[in-house]
């Protein structure tokens, strides 16, 4: 017998647009093939990103906003995760050992010496986290989106133990159905 392995058909529209360029994921075009289930959708994680040993950095949600430069020579550091708006709290999470914040604007940047791109989330932003990385010597710099189109919750099957075996998961059964859009646009000089 030959194994069903996940099959997905996610169309992506590029679009280009009042000085930038838009792309879209719509949610009720994609196609779930075997039983399998699209949990996130990541999207551009490397479009408009830095080379290695090229000088750039991240501005990041991050309260007022963050600075991080790109090839830091820093190793082993987690990456820069947040969520826009907050997390669904009708979903329990793990226990966090750290408070973890929330981005309140959906945006951010890559910005060069001569050049950057602003990239807004236009379309399904309260489903997003933004993710960054520095970047190394293995690793690409990047900055990106990724976007919760269905939950995942963890149930324990004892409430009085929560043994590593003693749980299940349950995964929403229908995913976000609406657009998944990130307008970024472009400035040079002295713009």
């Amino acid at each position: 017998a030959v194994a069903a392995y996940p099959i997905f058909n996610i169309p992506l529209y590029i679009l280009a647009e009042d000085g930038g360029v838009k792309l879209r994921i719509p949610m009720n075009e994609v196609e779930e093939y075997n039983g399998a289930s699209v949990l996130t959708l990541t999207l551009a994680k490397t479009f408009g990103s830095p080379e290695r040993k090229e000088q750039a950095s991240f501005l990041l949600p991050d309260g007022s906003g963050s600075i991080m430069n790109c090839y830091n020579g820093k190793t082993g550091v987690l990456d820069y995760d947040v969520s826009v708006y907050g997390n669904d709290r009708s979903v329990q999470k793990d226990e966090s050992i750290y408070k973890q914040k929330s981005a309140y604007l959906p945006v951010f940047a890559k910005v060069y010496p001569e050049r950057s791109m602003f990239c807004i989330l236009t379309d399904g932003d309260s489903l997003a986290s933004i993710i960054a990385n520095p970047g190394n010597s293995e690793n690409y710099a990047s900055a990106y989106p990724v976007f919760r189109v269905r939950e995942l919750a963890k149930s324990y099957l004892n409430s009085s133990s929560k043994n590593a075996n003693d749980y299940s998961y349950i995964t929403q059964s229908k995913p976000y159905t609406g657009n998944l859009e990130l307008f970024c646009t472009f400035f040079s000089g002295q713009d």
